[in-house]
């Protein structure tokens, strides 16, 4: 026999999908955009990013202090193509990168696809921006968009010996992630 009353009291929970970026790593040049990126974290109620100022020198990143999304804010930069390159060489693949910048061209913008990072021109609205990030979180869990085209560095090493009447080639190669 149905029990209405049963029915309205069970509340049936449906599950909720996560659709917040996990954790999230801050390379930035001015204090307006951390500033903006913090409030924007504060008011979703995401976890606190981790904030670096960049620097001039090309010192290394450790990946395990890395969070899943790593933000770089180029916009004092005077060519974001090139420093995005400088700065990719020590970021590992598998994280979803997101440069900001001043730079409006649209080769700026494919270049940048071809790495395998997301663009954002800057000055951007908080929503335009907790939109983008849940944009770029949705595409790394489901490995789509741009970050697919990160690829690991490949090296390879050849060595020959020869003589009379005889010939050896060695190849050997590497993937550097």
């Amino acid at each position: 026999m149905f029990n209405l009353s049963k029915s309205l009291v069970n509340k049936v929970t449906s599950p909720v999908e996560n659709n917040t970026p996990a954790g999230c790593s801050v390379f930035f040049q001015t204090e307006a955009c951390v500033e903006l990126i913090n409030e924007v974290f504060s008011f979703e109620g995401w976890n606190t990013p981790t904030c670096t100022k960049l620097s001039a020198t090309d010192e290394p990143i450790d990946a395990n202090d890395l969070q899943s999304i790593v933000i770089v804010e180029l916009n004092q930069s005077s060519n974001v193509v090139e420093d995005a390159k400088n700065f990719a060489n020590r970021i590992p693949n598998h994280k979803g990168v997101v440069v900001i910048g001043k730079e409006d061209a649209i080769t700026t913008l494919r270049s940048l696809k071809e790495m395998g990072f997301y663009y954002l021109f800057w000055p951007v609205t908080k929503q335009e921006f907790i939109d983008f990030l849940r944009h770029v979180h949705t595409n790394q869990q489901q490995f789509a968009g741009v970050s697919q085209n990160r690829k690991a560095k490949r090296v390879a090493v050849i060595g020959t010996k020869g003589g009379v009447g005889n010939s050896l080639i060695a190849s050997e190669a590497f993937l550097l992630t």
